[in-house]
């Protein structure tokens, strides 16, 4: 049996309700928490991925997100990207 596909109405509404949007959401994955001091966007109805660089991020850190960015095709504005 086919699963419905949900209306972007529907999907936010899933999303804002703390319901995962398809019954196969990733259970490996969490959703995003504001950390104590972060005073940017709002987007706790967003997966993290678990990796993420920031302009204090050492060394590990940034290696570890150019592999993870890199694995999934992403390149910056200056055409660099992954490993």
């Amino acid at each position: 049996m086919a699963e419905a596909v949900l209306t972007l109405s529907e999907a936010l509404d899933r999303a804002n309700s703390g319901k995962p949007i398809a019954p196969t959401a990733p259970k490996h994955l969490k959703r995003w928490e504001r950390p104590k001091d972060y005073f940017g966007a709002e987007w706790s109805r967003y997966y993290s991925a678990g990796v993420g660089q920031s302009r204090d991020s050492d060394c590990l850190e940034q290696s570890n997100f150019r592999g993870h960015a890199g694995s999934v095709g992403w390149r910056n504005r200056n055409g660099c990207g992954g490993s």
